[in-house]
């Protein structure tokens, strides 16, 4: 039994296919893997591919990341970028939220 989903939006839906499937001019042109697909569409059809595929692929980092997850982990073991910690997010997210609270006053406030 299978599912077939289409999707134009990669990124939502690689990490959980089991197989992927290109189709181009009624002919298929890739049958294999999520990675397989990644390295495929980095060298066969660019347009094809993910953000993440296509950032990782200009930068040279391997392997291409199937998702937003292992694009982050592949960045931490290449040491490109530390993992976030619960201080770090919420040292971003305090700010954010103080800049949303202003903006709204701002908005509220007559001309």
């Amino acid at each position: 039994m299978g599912v077939v989903l289409a999707e134009h939006r990669l990124e939502r839906c690689l990490a959980a296919a089991d197989r992927v499937l290109a189709v181009e001019a009624a002919r298929v042109v890739f049958d294999g893997a999520p990675a397989d697909f990644c390295d495929w569409v980095a060298g066969s059809a660019p347009e094809l591919a993910p953000p993440g595929v296509r950032l990782f692929s200009l930068a040279g980092v391997r392997p291409l990341p199937v998702a937003a997850k292992h694009a982050r982990r592949i960045l931490s073991e290449h040491r490109l970028t530390p993992l976030p910690t619960a201080t770090a997010i919420a040292a971003i997210a305090i700010p954010a939220a103080a800049n949303r609270h202003e903006c709204r006053e701002l908005r509220a406030a007559p001309r």
